[in-house]
């Protein structure tokens, strides 16, 4: 089941984002303390957000797209914990996208 994802295409209005995934190896980290943007460049989560981690910087920022809405932006790693499971990685893809797909159906 899990082995069918290597390619996950997430849909944010009417607007593709199409992610090439290995499922084991995308680094992902879940909110542990909301977080409210102060700058243009910066994501606002709420505790339990989940984001695909893009890069980290020297200054301990993370650039990320939180699921299911792809949102993308600069949160504080202190704000955040790495989801180390593969398992859960995988499963928090698989939510996203039955998420985006039944949300573009209604």
């Amino acid at each position: 089941l899990y082995s069918r994802l290597s390619r996950l295409e997430l849909k944010h209005h009417n607007t593709s984002l199409c992610l090439t995934v290995s499922v084991s190896y995308v680094p992902q980290m879940q909110c542990i303390r909301a977080f409210v943007a102060q700058q243009p460049d910066e994501l606002s989560l709420d505790k339990a957000d989940i984001i695909l981690v893009h890069q980290k910087s020297s200054d301990h920022w993370v650039e990320g797209t939180r699921l299911p809405d792809c949102h993308r932006g600069w949160v504080p790693e202190s704000n955040l914990e790495t989801i180390g499971n593969p398992i859960v990685r995988q499963s928090n893809l698989l939510d996203a996208l039955k998420l985006t797909t039944a949300t573009a159906a209604v």
